[in-house]
């Protein structure tokens, strides 16, 4: 299994694949300094920089841009982001994992991967 696991991840890392990531400024700027900052085009960028006056346009623009690239395979939300957008995310293909803001209060029931692994295993 685990073999399994590091051979898809060196498949990944040999097709030079990203993480995208749109959150609030702190958390951006804490995946950039782990590593994840790649500017694709003198444009585009997969990481987007939100805070309390970004409008849901400007955040879905941003989850579309990042969805349509071919490089971006994880898209990383932050909660408050995800709950702006819930109904672009909801049709998105691209895997999208919501992280928790800082300072908010994490609720597993409200989380969208949790539910969707208990509905795979039949625990709901």
């Amino acid at each position: 299994m685990m073999d399994d696991i590091d051979s898809e991840f060196k498949e990944l890392w040999k097709a030079n694949k990203l993480i995208g990531v749109i959150a609030e400024e702190d958390i951006c700027v804490g995946f950039i300094l782990a590593g994840i900052a790649e500017q694709m085009t003198k444009h585009f960028v997969n990481f987007y920089c939100a805070d309390k006056d970004t409008t849901a346009e400007q955040l879905e623009k941003a989850l579309m841009d990042m969805e349509n690239h071919t490089r971006i395979v994880i898209i990383l939300v932050n909660m408050s982001t995800h709950e702006k957008i819930k109904h672009a995310i909801e049709v998105c293909t691209t895997c999208i994992v919501t992280i928790p803001d800082k300072g908010t209060f994490y609720n597993p029931e409200d989380d969208e991967i949790i539910y969707r692994a208990k509905m795979a295993i039949g625990t709901n």
